[in-house]
């Protein structure tokens, strides 16, 4: 465990009393010490679970984006091994309105801070908007969290609370109560918003890092009262850039969408595109010798791991995920994602065409049926299928 002169706020709750609005959060993390409020203050406001439910551990976190959720690096960290881009190496989930399963994780290389992206956005919250200024000392500054307080191991609403900036450091925030006597953050508070209030509107300047606890349930007892924030109001382009949607067809992450041709020969070339309707001078070889395939199409990200990919379907029916490495090229291997598609006479992908967030598959039959199979978002396909609709055999192409 990592310690600093404050205690880790990991796993259990952060508490924060004020005069003002009050927000409580339930669950295996912390929550800021106050009076609750209505869920919609703050709704981007995130629950972060990690492990098996009431097995593992939680903190809290703050919607940047529709798919993503920013915390803390360390609140991702298994048996003391740092997280790592890919998927959690554990079973984690986000709570912002409803409760969604993570599938990617992007930590900062140098930070306390990583992003969390969701298998299915969360459209029906606002993300905050993202602080581009640091706070200055005197500064009062909302704090919000989702865990134990001075007198709830567990709570089961977000908490909301009031600190004032005593010094901003180049990457860190210190904080205390606006009442000095008052509890800060406690456990499980770790990585949970710190906002400033500008023209009725909050941003985001800080996530929680470090507390005293001082007050806070089973907590020891010190004399210290003060917090530490992690800043994020100068990683505003890192989380931009690393949350932004992605293209369905952008190969090679310049963030404009591309073409890649399959000739005669089996070879693949991208040609990029310049974003403004048309393509760049040049090509890329992207593969050779992928003349065996009967047929070929992009679903977009279909493994979760933000970069488009490509399903090859060959003669004998089988369907297999190439996938894309996000430069413009494709990783080594595949994945068979289906066996035995030979009785379709088309194949290709709308995207995600049922709006779970997930990239789907649509098959027409000669008899013009068509029917949806769902990705799974990992890579694969959920059992079974649902009839889009009958009579189309008489289209030459469907795309």
């Amino acid at each position: 465990m990592l310690i600093s002169r404050h205690r880790w706020l990991t796993a259990a709750g952060l508490s924060v009393t004020i005069a003002a609005a009050s927000l409580a959060g339930g669950g295996s993390v912390s929550a800021v010490v106050g009076e609750t409020v209505d869920p919609s203050v703050h709704a981007f406001t995130a629950r972060v679970n990690v492990g098996t439910p009431g097995i593992g551990h939680g903190c809290s976190g703050a919607l940047v984006a529709a798919s993503w959720v920013l915390t803390s690096r360390a609140c991702l960290s298994v048996a003391g091994v740092p997280a790592a881009t890919g998927a959690p190496a554990q079973p984690t989930t986000v709570t912002a309105g409803r409760t969604v399963d993570v599938a990617w994780v992007v930590p900062h290389p140098d930070r306390d801070v990583a992003l969390l992206r969701t298998v299915s956005p969360l459209n029906e919250v606002t993300p905050v908007a993202l602080a581009t200024a640091a706070p200055s000392a005197g500064d009062v500054l909302q704090v919000v969290g989702y865990g134990r307080t001075a007198t709830m191991w567990v709570p089961d609403r977000k908490h909301l609370g009031t600190v004032s900036v005593t010094s901003v450091g180049a990457t860190t925030i210190d904080v205390v109560g606006t009442d000095p006597d008052t509890t800060v953050t406690c456990r499980g508070d770790l990585g949970g918003p710190t906002l400033r209030e500008v023209n009725g509107s909050v941003q985001l300047v800080g996530i929680h890092l470090s507390s005293s606890q001082h007050g806070c349930l089973d907590a020891p007892e010190t004399s210290a009262r003060g917090a530490v924030e992690t800043r994020v109001d100068d990683l505003a382009g890192w989380i931009r850039q690393n949350s932004a949607p992605v293209l369905v067809r952008d190969f090679n992450g310049d963030g404009k969408s591309d073409i890649i041709g399959r000739y005669t020969d089996g070879v693949l070339r991208l040609y990029t595109g310049n974003g403004t309707g048309g393509i760049n001078s040049g090509y890329t070889t992207v593969a050779t010798s992928w003349a065996n395939m009967s047929e070929l199409f992009s679903p977009g990200d279909f493994n979760g791991d933000g970069k488009p990919d490509i399903i090859g379907r060959y003669t004998d029916g089988v369907l297999r995920l190439y996938t894309g490495n996000g430069t413009g090229g494709i990783n080594p291997g595949y994945t068979t994602v289906a066996t035995a598609w030979t009785n379709m006479s088309e194949l290709f992908s709308p995207g995600d065409f049922n709006g779970d967030g997930k990239p789907d598959i649509i098959g027409r039959y000669s008899d013009g049926t068509l029917r949806l199979y769902t990705g799974n978002g990992t890579g694969g396909i959920n059992p079974g299928y649902t009839t889009v609709a009958t009579s189309w055999a008489n289209m030459s192409e469907l795309f």
